[in-house]
């Protein structure tokens, strides 16, 4: 391709489209997740980052590496919290899971409550 047939740099080129729609993408994660959630009142956001860094080739052309960078965020999902028990070794997390929202878990005879494994 000749300079004549090139266009300025703008989103819609950039990766033949593709950053374009991934920030489009992006845009309908959060608009969904305001639509299923208005009850939660947070910010939704889309980041953005393009960077262009120069690069010369060998015959010493200058052609930038172009590189996009899209991301969202929405507010976290809760999930319930769950209570275990620290293993006697202290390198295992241990939980039942028939009663894993019980603070009260059975006492289990190879593990050890927390004030014990941290000894």
């Amino acid at each position: 391709m000749n300079l004549k047939e090139m266009q300025p740099i703008s989103l819609e080129l950039i990766a033949g489209g593709d950053a374009l729609a991934e920030v489009n993408d992006a845009l309908t994660r959060i608009a969904r997740d305001v639509i299923y959630r208005p009850n939660i009142d947070k910010d939704r956001a889309v980041a953005v980052k393009i960077s262009i860094r120069p690069v010369c080739d060998d015959d010493g052309e200058n052609r930038p590496e172009i590189r996009v960078e899209v991301g969202d965020k929405t507010p976290v999902h809760n999930a319930n919290a769950m209570y275990g028990h620290v293993s006697v070794d202290g390198k295992t997390i241990l939980i039942d899971p028939t009663r894993s929202t019980e603070r009260d878990q059975m006492r289990l005879g190879n593990v050890a409550d927390f004030q014990e494994a941290r000894g």
